[in-house]
């Protein structure tokens, strides 16, 4: 009904602007979020383990870069840590896959351990490199904790600014999303977690100019398997 997707639509959302702050303010990873040491990890485990979930959603970071490995090594194990919390709390992970940077670059960290990570250069990468990458690093981890969900929400941006490039799905930061941008992520996760077509569902996001068209990109990422050109 109409509360329902209203309801589950702003948490998919409220899940997009979650990951936006973390990374803005404290730069997240599902390493931290699975060590109790971390201020994200000492409140995520005991909401895991106190609580019954049906579906955990999870980012694999954005420090994970194609230059080097040990910070996605860090993550595919701790996000098999994540599974083992949300399995224990009734449920399972889905892995959201983030788009690739807009601005001509991406920062190359190194993990010491899974939460001493340290940024060693900044290096050039376009936007459907890392997009791609994104993309792969999402289907190892979901190989790796056997077979689960991927919201293609990457793919959906470079599908939308391919067919509609006169939206602005970036922040000013040009890594980010912008209001638009995170309503488009949100609908990719809600599709991929619940099998519907987000046309359907009678909620859209207010006051969103072109939330239908969105709406379509999803429904074709999704359902229709439409792959970017990533080259």
């Amino acid at each position: 009904n109409d509360s329902r997707s209203r309801l589950i639509i702003q948490n998919c959302l409220m899940i997009v602007l979650l990951a936006l702050a973390l990374f803005l303010f404290i730069i997240a990873a599902i390493s931290d979020f699975v060590d109790e040491r971390t201020i994200v990890g000492a409140q995520t485990i005991p909401l895991l383990k106190n609580n019954h979930w049906d579906l955990v959603v999870i980012e694999p970071s954005r420090r994970m870069s194609p230059f080097e490995n040990t910070v996605r090594e860090a993550e595919l194990e701790s996000a098999k840590k994540m599974q083992a919390l949300a399995k224990a709390a009734g449920g399972d992970v889905l892995l959201y896959s983030v788009w690739g940077n807009n601005c001509g670059a991406a920062a190359e960290y190194k993990a010491h351990t899974p939460i001493n990570v340290s940024e060693v250069a900044t290096r050039p990468i376009d936007r459907k490199s890392h997009t791609k990458f994104m993309h792969e690093v999402n289907l190892e981890i979901a190989a790796a904790l056997g077979g689960v969900k991927v919201a293609l929400a990457g793919y959906a941006f470079e599908n939308c600014i391919a067919k509609y490039p006169e939206f602005n799905l970036y922040d000013p930061d040009e890594c980010h999303p912008s209001p638009i941008g995170s309503y488009l992520a949100a609908a990719a996760i809600y599709a991929t977690a619940f099998g519907e077509n987000v046309e359907t569902i009678p909620y859209a996001m207010d006051n969103a100019p072109g939330a239908g068209v969105i709406e379509g990109v999803v429904k074709d990422t999704v359902f229709g398997g439409l792959v970017p050109d990533l080259t």
